[in-house]
């Protein structure tokens, strides 16, 4: 488990890869803050079962970051951040086709600012998909969301409603495919 820590200036904290022991994470309440450091693959997931709950991330840089969350497994949950700041994309979930485990993309709020083009949340080749109740903020010349080859979980895998509520909203593209 990996809470209440502090990042400050750093391109990359985290990169869960794959492999026989990996998965079981938890990333909880900690602050990803960049002034000067372009952020990169702030927090980067290729593991199945982590949980991703309640974090921070601030870029106040002058430059397009990469992604603040960076996931491509499936079986993850991505719940109750809040990022803000100019990314390519904020947050990237890309599970793959064939997939099996249910991901989870909760009560998130997005923040893209900048003036820079960039993105809220791309959706690449993900599958089995809960995606409900975020929030994402442009500013103006940014894209919302990005959806290419997404197929979202039944309501009845996602313990309720499956893909409802999210906010999208003063972006330039609101959703582009």
């Amino acid at each position: 488990q990996f809470e209440n820590l502090c990042f400050e200036e750093v391109s990359q904290a985290f990169h869960l890869q794959a492999g026989a022991d990996a998965g079981d994470n938890l990333i909880r309440n900690c602050r990803f803050a960049n002034a000067v450091t372009v952020p990169a693959l702030q927090v980067q997931v290729e593991s199945s079962g982590n949980q991703l709950l309640a974090n921070w991330f601030s870029s106040t840089t002058s430059s397009l970051g990469s992604r603040a969350i960076y996931l491509l497994e499936e079986g993850n949950v991505v719940a109750m951040n809040a990022i803000s700041g100019p990314y390519q994309f904020a947050l990237q979930v890309g599970t793959g086709a064939g997939t099996t485990e249910v991901t989870r993309v909760d009560h998130n709020s997005i923040r893209v600012t900048g003036g820079l083009a960039g993105g809220g949340i791309s959706l690449l080749n993900a599958s089995e998909l809960c995606m409900r109740n975020n929030i994402v903020y442009g500013d103006g010349t940014s894209t919302g969301l990005s959806l290419q080859t997404v197929t979202f979980a039944a309501d009845t895998s996602c313990g309720g409603d499956g893909t409802v509520a999210n906010v999208n909203i003063n972006h330039a593209t609101q959703c582009s495919s």
